[in-house]
């Protein structure tokens, strides 16, 4: 097990993930179906909800520095993509710090190569999301304790990710084990409805 401190960093870099994870989910709920149009209103309410996601991401990279948090894949996606991650840091200091123009220079290169810069960011914090689901799951000791020990996350931090790949596989392999157990034995059309 890890020394107190740095559970405590993880989990207080945990804390920005989730509130990074919360600014995309306004953001997706915003931009769901057609709700985005020519209007100019939509537009700055999109450029706001995408700017606090941003930003906040931003924040989740810099966490992931000063706490020394290692993942292969992470560590990999952030040393090629520097230079994304530089444009990130400058539009979260246009974000979060007063700019006396409405076109701030800090937030063009973002814009600039929006494709590339949305598939990374998404990709980035899909991985993050990732590396604390399992940091919360694969602990050592037995069930009970793994339990124990997912609950005094949720308490501190106030979430984990459950709409993921890894999460939904596990809820899957329960239901399985669950239809198993409920079957053992068992020979007829009702057991293989089940």
């Amino acid at each position: 097990m890890w020394q107190l401190d740095k559970q405590e960093q993880t989990l207080a870099w945990a804390r920005y993930l989730f509130w990074a994870d919360l600014a995309l989910g306004h953001l997706d709920a915003y931009t769901e179906g057609d709700r985005l149009n020519d209007e100019w209103q939509d537009w700055w309410r999109f450029f706001a909800l995408l700017s606090g996601w941003y930003a906040a991401e931003y924040v989740v990279i810099e966490g992931w520095h000063n706490a020394e948090l290692h993942d292969q894949i992470i560590d990999e996606a952030l040393a090629r993509w520097l230079p994304v991650v530089n444009i990130l840091r400058r539009y979260r200091n246009g974000v979060f710090h007063y700019q006396p123009n409405l076109i701030e220079s800090k937030f063009m290169p973002i814009f600039e190569n929006s494709e590339q810069t949305m598939f990374w960011v998404h990709y980035l914090h899909s991985e993050f999301l990732r590396y604390f689901w399992s940091y919360a799951h694969d602990v050592p000791g037995n069930g009970e304790q793994r339990a124990e020990f997912r609950e005094s996350v949720l308490g501190i931090v106030g979430w984990i990710p459950s709409d993921i790949v890894e999460a939904r596989a596990l809820r899957l392999r329960q239901i399985a084990a669950e239809a198993n157990q409920m079957t053992a034995g068992h020979v007829g059309a009702a057991a293989e409805d089940l």
